[in-house]
């Protein structure tokens, strides 16, 4: 299952995610379900970084890992690439229950 956590402010603001483990639907390489949720993670990623040019305070990527958090003075500025990347995944959690959860934790 893929395992997704949204960290929010007190005010609700997405600060960052963490995104770990395997859908299951297909091998890896292979799974429609993981390649979805990548290749929406890595647009928003790519976004931040390099369209926006901002420096995550935690960026860390690992093979069925990747751990996002923003520092509280730059999350304004991505809240719609953010926004965005939540409600994208939410339909995929809807579609795929069985092999997506979507979970929300403060900060």
């Amino acid at each position: 299952m893929v395992n997704i956590t949204f960290f929010k402010s007190n005010k609700e603001q997405i600060l960052g995610f963490s995104i770990e483990g395997h859908a299951g639907v297909e091998v890896c390489g292979k799974d429609i379900v993981c390649a979805a949720v990548s290749s929406a993670v890595y647009l928003v990623l790519n976004s931040i970084t390099d369209v926006l040019r901002l420096k995550p305070a935690v960026l860390e990527v690992f093979s069925g890992r990747i751990l996002f958090k923003l520092s509280s003075k730059d999350a304004h500025l991505c809240n719609n690439f953010l926004q965005g990347l939540r409600l994208h995944l939410v339909g995929i959690s809807k579609q795929y229950p069985e092999n997506v959860s979507l979970n929300y934790k403060k900060i």
